[in-house]
């Protein structure tokens, strides 16, 4: 009985994830690079990881909403990796600021109808990675713009990329550099007050909680003087591995 109800979870996930993947909109070129599908997918392990999630998503909040009490104006808020809403206070940043601008790739449906109550709030959608120093989409006359646990994610598909073509490593770690220390200097050329948030550091975990590998998240860039770090539990085994556990150092850092 236990193995078929545990059957039926599984396949009722699927199928949401499934329905998902279906009915998200995004551009073809979005979802042909995989990003629908990340998307998707984060979604799903949210479902299943919650209760672990709870204490790093809570966190997340509230570095943001402590960013918003310190700004003033209140005219515009940005927030560049959006993503489902999990961990952002729309309703907060609604009731402060004159509007609220969610800026990601994709916009999951869950995120769509967060938002449908708030006019002040609205999407657009862009890619914001790069290494052209360019500004934001929609961060002019921001006073708080938001990087929300987007930065060590920014090089992973293109180094990834790189990868493939069988690249030697030290071009790869350049080439991760690059995209991070422009996510950086893109922040400070907006003049708004700043609330990063980012991994800072990937361990895996043996069934006995003891590391086993650390690596960098953010390719060795520094960054400043760090206000405040926890941990994310993000995949408790057996989620990706069956014997080990993946657990991300995140930190908030207020740039200047």
């Amino acid at each position: 009985m236990l193995i078929f109800f545990m059957t039926q979870i599984v396949a009722n996930d699927m199928l949401a994830e499934l329905y998902s993947y279906l009915t998200t909109p995004c551009s073809f070129e979005t979802r042909q690079k995989g990003y629908l599908r990340e998307s998707v997918a984060i979604e799903a392990r949210y479902r299943r990881c919650h209760h672990v999630w709870s204490a790093h998503l809570e966190q997340t909040r509230r570095a943001i909403i402590v960013s918003a009490e310190q700004c003033k104006p209140c005219r515009k808020a940005v927030v560049l990796g959006s993503g489902s809403l999990l961990d952002i206070p729309v309703e907060t940043l609604a009731a402060r600021f004159d509007e609220v601008c969610l800026i990601d790739l994709i916009h999951p449906k869950v995120a769509r109808r967060r938002i449908r109550s708030l006019p002040n709030v609205y999407l657009a959608e862009a890619d914001l990675g790069g290494i052209e120093v360019l500004p934001f989409p929609e961060s002019d006359g921001a006073t708080l713009i938001v990087s929300a646990n987007l930065l060590s994610q920014l090089p992973l598909s293109p180094v990834a990329a790189l990868r493939r073509r069988d690249a030697p490593e030290d071009e790869c770690l350049a080439l991760g550099q690059v995209i991070i220390e422009t996510h950086l200097a893109r922040l400070r050329a907006t003049g708004a007050h700043l609330c990063l948030i980012t991994d800072i550091t990937r361990q895996r975990l043996d069934h006995a909680g003891n590391i086993v590998m650390q690596e960098d998240a953010l390719f060795d860039v520094t960054l400043p003087a760090i206000h405040s770090e926890w941990d994310w539990d993000i995949a408790p085994a057996p989620e990706k591995e069956k014997h080990h556990s993946w657990r991300h150092r995140v930190a908030w850092v207020i740039l200047a």
